[in-house]
């Protein structure tokens, strides 16, 4: 999968004539392969030998380092790309009546192509990329982030269901004790990294194996195929609810147990 910066694709599309057209993509591929930020994510199906696998992080690793200055690839930076991809899913819907012009929304509106299914699809990559590096301590330094953390550590969508109340009911705590009020629109971005974490787990990622990475890898294509259908119940359905009740209502929580 490849990263661009929205910055280069845009000055890639003026440089080769400008316009939105069918060929946008096509038209600015030639450039952007030469940009800077331009990085191949090697996704991690399990068929590539052992060499070349390693040879594929190298580049990857190589390709960071010509963008940015980044520590070494781990699972726990990984899990920081991912924390932050789901972050900026949520915050697109933390301003009502802003959201066409919330910088969250930039790639997607300002290209025209790509944006919040290209954000979520290479979520899964990410994903699988993290379960292939070796296991570390995950940084979850907020409320938020612990409830993310379970996607790196659950094993089947049955354990999830099992505790995913429980989680929920510890996230709000956590999350007051942050410093939060206990109000609806305080405990709006924790209740919506929940939910997002919940729904993707049931409706993207029903793992109903104990070797999570295996199910992972042979249904990676299926994966990519249900993000679009995600994003779009996502966005209609969790997003515009305006209160906790009808949040806990759709959720399927007992409301009284939460607020």
């Amino acid at each position: 999968m490849v990263m661009v910066h929205i910055d280069c694709h845009q000055n890639a599309i003026r440089r080769s004539g400008g316009g939105r057209n069918v060929d946008e993509w096509s038209k600015a591929s030639l450039h952007n392969a030469g940009a800077k930020c331009n990085a191949l994510t090697p996704i991690a199906i399990g068929t590539a030998s052992e060499a070349d696998w390693a040879l594929a992080i190298n580049r990857y690793q190589a390709d960071l380092e010509v963008a940015a200055p980044v520590p070494p690839l781990c699972r726990a930076i990984v899990f920081v790309d991912i924390c932050e991809l789901i972050d900026k899913f949520g915050q697109v819907h933390q301003i009502i009546g802003l959201i066409s012009i919330h910088p969250s929304r930039s790639f997607s509106e300002a290209s025209q192509g790509g944006g919040r299914e290209s954000n979520a699809q290479y979520l899964a990559v990410l994903h699988l990329l993290a379960l292939c590096l070796p296991p570390d301590e995950l940084p979850t330094r907020n409320a938020r982030h612990r409830v993310v953390s379970f996607l790196m550590t659950e094993l089947t969508l049955q354990s999830w269901l099992e505790q995913r109340v429980d989680v929920l009911r510890a996230a709000l705590a956590d999350y007051t004790t942050e410093g939060h009020a206990n109000t609806w629109d305080s405990l709006r971005p924790v209740c919506l990294t929940w939910a997002f974490v919940d729904r993707y787990f049931r409706d993207v990622i029903p793992i109903d194996s104990e070797d999570r990475l295996e199910w992972l890898q042979s249904h990676i294509l299926e994966t990519l195929h249900k993000t679009s259908t995600f994003v779009k119940k996502f966005d209609e359905e969790i997003a515009p609810l305006s209160a906790p009740e009808p949040f806990c209502e759709l959720m399927g929580v007992f409301y009284g147990t939460f607020f």
